[in-house]
Formats: structure tokens, sequence, C-alpha cells
């Protein structure tokens, strides 16, 4: 390390330890000096500011940078059949939602995002605040647009269970950025565990998250 990290939690009201695992991360590159890390100090110099360093310093392929974040091969593909699915999930675990040609749909910050299979840094994030509707969840997503995070896709948490089920194990996700109409009811997707196996269950988007809810992000890489 160059010199000493600041701390960017104080300054800044941190909510967790990303923004100062990202400064440890970047006092170790020689291109990045003590008045890049004054300007970081700023008010507002932290998240976007932040991000924006790293990725130019460091590849997105090779820098997981907070304790949360994963490193997550995506097909963008996923079974459509009961077996398979229990194959990666457990038996008897696995909601009929996902089962069949159901169709899915992208919440708008997710439409047009590159589906070429790849690498994806994917975060599990506590999102901080009850969630009773639209409202609630657009403000979700926009807080961590800011700080370069979208909400996962379908196809991406299926993919994140596969490389890092013990994640899924230690707690409940969910995951924001595909639905699923069903009797004009719109469903998402939770990874939970039942009884300690993985299950694959869906939640209905009329219902509420308490602020202690996780939500599956994948880190923008633009």
């Amino acid at each position: 390390m160059l010199f000493r990290p600041p701390d960017v939690r104080k300054e800044n009201d941190m909510e967790d330890a990303t923004d100062q695992t990202t400064m440890n991360l970047l006092c170790q590159h020689p291109k990045f000096t003590k008045e890049l890390a004054r300007q970081m100090r700023l008010k507002g110099g932290a998240n976007r500011a932040l991000d924006a360093l790293r990725r130019e310093f460091f590849p997105m392929e090779n820098c997981v940078v907070a304790k949360n974040e994963y490193d997550v091969p995506v097909g963008y593909d996923m079974p459509k059949d009961k077996a398979s699915l229990e194959a990666v999930f457990s038996k008897d675990q696995v909601s009929e939602m996902f089962y069949g040609d159901r169709a899915w749909e992208c919440h708008p910050s997710c439409i047009g995002i590159d589906r070429t299979p790849g690498r994806r840094i994917m975060l599990v994030k506590v999102i901080g605040g009850r969630i009773d509707g639209d409202a609630d969840r657009e403000r979700a997503i926009a807080k961590m647009d800011k700080r370069g995070y979208r909400p996962a896709i379908h196809h991406e948490a299926y993919a994140f269970t596969k490389a890092h089920p013990e994640a899924q194990r230690k707690q409940c996700i969910f995951v924001l950025g595909s639905f699923s109409l069903r009797f004009r009811w719109g469903y998402i997707m939770r990874l939970t565990t039942n009884c300690g196996k993985l299950a694959l269950l869906s939640y209905g988007l009329d219902q509420s998250m308490g602020p202690n809810a996780r939500v599956l992000w994948v880190r923008k890489s633009d």
C-alpha cells in the first residue's frame, strides 16, 4: 500500500464498508495519488467516483472488493423443467412458477443489458428500508444505480446459486430485475432455504419486504 487510506466512512456517513474497501484497494495502485484520495474525501466523492476509479485501475473480472460481492460465471440460460432445476436447488423446493415456458419481463433498468456469457460481479446487500410497493422498490433501485449496480434478473440469480450455493444458505435473497405475471399478479424470484434445503420460490410484488431483506445486485460495466 502506497499510503494510509483515508477513512471515507466517517466523512460520507457510509451504510457499509464497501466504499472503504474500494478506497483501500485503490491505495495499492501507483496511479492513485494523495490528491485523488483528498478529492474522494470531499462530500459526494465516494460511491460513483470511487467506482469509476476502481474500474479504470482494476479490471472488473479481477476486482471483487467487498465481502458481500461474488464473482459469478453467467450463461444467461436457465432450465425450464422441474428435474433440472431441482438438481441445482433441492427436490420439491422449486416453485411451479419456474417450470415451462412462462414469460419473464425485465425491470426497465435491465432492458437491453449485455447478455453475452461471461463473468459478472454480484453483490448481496440489505436494502436498509422497508419496501411496501412500487415507489419504495424504485427508490431502492435508483439508490443502487448511483452506486454502480442494477438489480439481477432471474438468469443471473440462477447462475449465482450454481456458483455460490453457500451464499444462498446464509440468507434469503430477493431478485428485483425481472418478474412474471400470473393471473394479473406480478411475481419475482426469491432464493432461500427450507429446512436446510436450497429453495427457489416466487414472491408477490404486492408483498412487503422488511428493512433487513437482502437483494441481489449486478455491478454495471459502464
